[in-house]
């Protein structure tokens, strides 16, 4: 069976898609009718090929953040005032959080190649979901005590950043909080009993202070409770 030139290329062009670790849909300008989606793209997305016929439709159905759907709207209105143009254009990446059809969240990055001789737009999107959660897990262990789970000194010194930093500086209290006669207690009981204190208190100091407030294990028997300073005290001393 004799295949065409055109039937030859649009099977290797599906292929090469198709071979993609990334999510490929490509629409027509100015319409942006989607003219095809690769098999990520279904995987992804987990609706069935051919129920997105716009990208306006995609954007409305798929995109969770207004802010992001305003964005990519004014992406799509760039790319239409270049009509003649024979240069191929990027989109800045944007990391963008879109609904599946099955109702899980992915957080991905997107980015568009428009193609304004062929009257092309090439839309990708990379799945981030797992780097994304791998980043928390990283910054939580990089941030957290792991025998007690409350913050560490370095989570002490971020938070000390975030508060103090920038216009809005908000007035804190430092309270430093050294156990007496703790060593005998590893002495006596030994170390699991010691870690179990150490647990026990620091439950303790986070479910008595208030969500504005913060705790630390500074080191070994030493926290370091970092308080909000109420406003009522601030109208005092004016």
């Amino acid at each position: 069976m004799a295949f065409s030139k055109e039937s030859l290329l649009c099977t290797l062009r599906d292929t090469v898609l198709d071979a993609l670790p990334f999510a490929v849909s490509w629409a027509t300008l100015p319409e942006a009718h989607i003219q095809h989606c690769n098999s990520y793209f279904h995987n992804l997305f987990r609706y069935p090929p051919g129920h997105f016929k716009t990208v306006s439709q995609l954007i409305e159905e798929t995109y969770i953040h207004e802010w992001q759907r305003e964005q990519a709207c004014k992406h799509w209105n760039k790319s239409k005032s270049r009509p003649g143009s024979t240069k191929v254009s990027v989109t800045p990446d944007i990391e963008l959080e879109i609904l599946d059809g099955d109702g899980n969240i992915h957080n991905v990055l997107y980015c568009c190649l428009i193609l304004h001789e062929q009257q092309l737009a090439i839309n990708l999107y990379k799945d981030i979901s797992n780097l994304k959660q791998d980043v928390k897990l990283l910054k939580e262990h990089a941030y957290l005590d792991p025998l007690t789970g409350i913050a560490n000194r370095r989570g002490l010194r971020e938070h000390w950043h975030k508060e103090t930093s920038g216009r809005n500086q908000t007035r804190l209290a430092l309270l430093m909080v050294d156990l007496d006669n703790f060593k005998p207690v590893n002495d006596t009981y030994g170390h699991l009993i010691g870690d179990e204190v150490l647990r026990t208190l620091a439950h303790r100091f986070k479910s008595a202070i208030r969500d504005s407030d913060f705790i630390c294990r500074f080191g070994g028997d030493e926290f370091c409770l970092l308080l909000t300073v109420p406003e009522r005290f601030e109208l005092l001393e004016d």
